[in-house]
């Protein structure tokens, strides 16, 4: 929360993920939420969590359980999908396909 001359503020977070396919999608996404940081100034703080702007680190654990952590610490999460479903992770067994070489996305 943020204080803003002894009002409490209400603060909202926003995981957004996309693979490279929809970058203009993704512009658009955060033009958006920019548009409410501006409308909603007094009320509510946004806090914008791009996945493709931030590196995984290796302190953190493996590949998709940072990402999973930071799903579960965020209000909203916005996954902007087209033709393709991120990277594949050849070590991991996927939950809808039971076959290795699924996508984080997936």
């Amino acid at each position: 929360m943020y204080y803003l001359e002894n009002i409490i503020m209400e603060t909202i977070k926003i995981f957004i993920s996309s693979p490279s396919d929809v970058k203009a999608e993704r512009e658009v996404a955060k033009e958006v939420i920019e548009g409410l940081k501006v409308e909603f100034e007094e009320e509510i703080a946004f806090d914008v969590y791009l996945y493709e702007e931030h590196h995984q680190t290796a302190n953190r654990g493996d590949f998709q359980a940072q990402i999973d952590h930071d799903l579960e610490s965020s209000d909203i999460a916005i996954f902007i999908i087209w033709s393709r479903l991120g990277s594949s992770m050849s070590s991991y067994i996927g939950p809808l396909s039971g076959k290795k070489g699924v996508t984080g996305t997936e």
